[in-house]
């Protein structure tokens, strides 16, 4: 019997993922309460701040952020084309 290591780094790679999900929504779900106690017009400030700051990064590297928005579809479809094979 041959040992698949293909199929190892998939079945590894795709527990990895899932863990880091689980990991970012047990997070999330901690400092939320946290988050609920920000006054009304500290979150609207950060909120606003933060969408500036990220909204010029992102106009000045449009180009940049268009490529990696590509690549990381063209990673997605071939991990499910994988799966699937």
């Amino acid at each position: 019997m041959a040992i698949d290591f293909f199929l190892i780094y998939r079945l590894l790679l795709t527990g990895l993922s899932l863990y880091n999900v689980v990991r970012v929504a047990r997070s999330l779900a901690q400092y939320k309460t946290m988050y609920d106690r920000v006054p009304g017009w500290l979150r609207r400030f950060i909120v606003d701040r933060s969408r500036e700051l990220f909204g010029r990064a992102a106009y000045l590297h449009r180009r940049d952020v268009a490529i990696n928005l590509a690549l990381l579809a063209v990673l997605v479809t071939l991990t499910i084309a994988s799966w699937l094979v």
